[in-house]
């Protein structure tokens, strides 16, 4: 609620609790929530390692379809922070991911995505590519 709100310090807080009281999918759950969090409080680089560490905590569970997700966050810490050319990384294997599990609706989302990190960086015959896939 706090973080819908906009009350980012509050949802940080309670992220902090909850991130260690439960399995460790839980952990890597609220340690992309804290991410997120932190993301919004403009504090990028914590939210990105953040997100990092969430996905590591899915590698080990070897769980793909969260890996996606997973980064995906992480891409989106990056957007934000402004490192295009490694959001565009991220995304491509965010693509990768999904491709595998079958995450055939998040496909177009992770190109969409993608075309825009190659807008930003003035590649638009890239971009292009991206929409027209």
């Amino acid at each position: 609620m706090h973080f819908s709100l906009g009350m980012y310090p509050a949802a940080i807080g309670q992220f902090e609790l909850a991130m260690y009281n439960g399995s460790k999918f839980d952990e890597g759950f609220y340690c992309a929530n804290l991410g997120c969090c932190h993301s919004k409080a403009g504090q990028h680089g914590t939210a990105i390692d953040l997100q990092e560490k969430c996905l590591q905590t899915f590698q080990i569970l070897n769980d793909r379809t969260s890996q996606g997700q997973a980064h995906s966050h992480v891409t989106s810490c990056l957007e934000a922070s402004g490192a295009y050319a490694q959001a565009i990384q991220s995304h491509l294997q965010s693509r990768k991911i999904a491709k595998e599990v079958g995450n055939r609706a998040g496909e177009p989302v992770i190109l969409g995505a993608l075309g825009g990190c190659f807008t930003a960086l003035d590649q638009n015959s890239q971009a292009i590519a991206c929409h027209q896939e």
